[in-house]
């Protein structure tokens, strides 16, 4: 039930109260809808079309990011350098991503 979590607060789905209550199942409130899906697959068509893919890995399913302790966030689309995140780096566990600095 619970979407992300940022600075150890949990972030719940819209609707999780009513499956808490069992007026609705947790496939009911936790899917992506029509429009979602077809801006995201709108999105990537850009995205695979125009960057480099020996430069860039586009990860989707939203993809877990670690940004520090305790936050946690879910990402539909995420773009990673791929010296960043090799392929090698790949495991079960979510991405840890360091805020950058500009420079």
């Amino acid at each position: 039930m619970i979407y992300e979590v940022i600075d150890r607060k949990p972030i719940y789905y819209k609707g999780y109260r009513e499956v808490l209550n069992g007026t609705k199942k947790s496939s009911e409130i936790m899917g992506a809808s029509t429009l979602q899906n077809t801006i995201i697959e709108y999105i990537l068509r850009i995205l695979f079309r125009g960057l480099d893919e020996k430069r860039y890995r586009i990860m989707t399913n939203e993809r877990g990011l670690h940004l520090e302790n305790k936050s946690n966030l879910s990402a539909d689309i995420a773009i990673f350098e791929t010296s960043k995140l090799p392929l090698k780096a790949a495991d079960k566990y979510y991405a840890s991503v360091a805020p950058q600095n500009p420079d």
